[in-house]
């Protein structure tokens, strides 16, 4: 059974001043993640024309930085992927180790720095609520990408971003590139908690389940009446792959919020 590392940030001091705790390994089967096909963490993930992937380089390293503003504190679980295929070695950890456990208090910010061959994602809850595979996500990766041939596409590692709502939906995220504020991923409007439309399907710790995630073996090509808002701009389906940023933000840092629901 295929593993992945999994750390959870829970209630322990705000200020992360406890050492890092060991990391859990579980099968990717505990927790059901949804698939944003052409997505960053896709083994082959789109190449969106207009991105200007040819003549630029990588950065030693790519940091994604997260703020919290969503007007409360959010505990949040940081996953690295698995191997693309058995017996390959593992992906590397983001530089300095996988964040340390903590909520995540109201306008606090972090930072990671990720080396080239890291993929993973971040899921987001308000804290005191289990993370259960229902949550919005931020997934990433900066790695060398290949076609379906496994030909890279370039010879340099790409920065890859998306925000999903294909499993569910706790809070809106939204991402932009710091050098030039250039737009990413995300939806914050409309806010869909707000809307006169009824979650679907919602879970006992609030997150809003998509009934989408994984609809005809990821075959539908619309996104469900509650999320249909945000198509395009975050992952609503599995297919819905304007959504995913790639190659458009290699100036090196990639800057996420979490915004009020």
């Amino acid at each position: 059974m295929s593993m992945i590392d999994i750390q959870t940030r829970f209630s322990a001091d705000p200020a992360h001043a406890l050492s890092a705790p060991a990391v859990t390994r579980v099968a990717v089967t505990d927790i059901p993640w949804g698939t944003a096909l052409g997505g960053a963490l896709d083994p082959h993930p789109k190449i969106d024309p207009d991105s200007p992937v040819t003549g630029l380089t990588a950065p030693p390293n790519w940091k994604i930085r997260v703020t919290n503003k969503a007007g409360v504190s959010l505990t949040t679980l940081h996953v690295k992927n698995a191997p693309k295929s058995t017996g390959l070695p593992d992906l590397p950890d983001p530089i300095g180790g996988i964040p340390p456990p903590g909520n995540m208090a109201p306008e606090s910010v972090f930072e990671y720095a990720v080396p080239t061959g890291w993929s993973g994602r971040i899921a987001f809850a308000e804290a005191g609520k289990l993370i259960v595979g229902d949550e919005s996500l931020i997934e990433a990766s900066f790695e060398v990408q290949v076609d379906e041939k496994n030909v890279p596409i370039v010879n340099y590692a790409l920065g890859d971003i998306d925000v999903s709502y294909v499993d569910g939906y706790t809070f809106p995220i939204m991402c932009s590139c710091a050098a030039d504020n250039r737009f990413l991923s995300g939806c914050d409007s409309p806010k869909l908690w707000g809307q006169s439309i009824a979650c679907p399907d919602k879970n006992p710790h609030g997150a809003c389940r998509n009934p989408h995630r994984d609809k005809d073996q990821g075959q539908v090509t619309y996104a469900h009446e509650w999320f249909k808002g945000c198509q395009g701009r975050a992952y609503t389906f599995p297919k819905d792959d304007k959504a995913n940023s790639n190659g458009q933000c290699q100036s090196g840092t990639v800057n996420c919020q979490i915004l009020p629901k």
